[in-house]
């Protein structure tokens, strides 16, 4: 990865904690999605950046019903700077194993 990737990469982490107090959908909602977006096109993964729509639509379904939950959308943005950290530092098997988590308290939140 570039340093230009990774500031990227870290912009939009800054960019969800900046539209947590209080919550900005909208800013957050476009960081959240141009992050997931940027591993995905680094991944080099081909099915992987098949699937933008996918990523598009769940952030947004996702994000849309847990606008009142800011303790969650912190935390959210906790875990993609540890997944960040894990892929900086090299550690593949950390930063799927970080992805799973964070993917599993989205969808728990979601759930309730």
């Amino acid at each position: 990865m570039s340093d230009d990737q990774v500031d990227h990469l870290k912009k939009y982490i800054e960019e969800m904690s900046g539209a947590v107090h209080p919550f900005d959908t909208s800013r957050f909602l476009q960081a959240h999605v141009a992050f997931h977006l940027g591993i995905v096109n680094l991944s080099g993964s081909y099915r992987l950046q098949q699937q933008e729509a996918v990523f598009r639509i769940s952030g947004q379904m996702l994000y849309r019903r847990l606008a009142d939950n800011e303790e969650r959308m912190e935390r959210s943005n906790i875990e993609h700077g540890e997944i960040l950290d894990a892929i900086l530092s090299g550690d593949a098997d950390l930063a799927e194993e970080l992805a799973r988590q964070h993917i599993r308290r989205a969808s728990a939140a979601w759930q309730t």
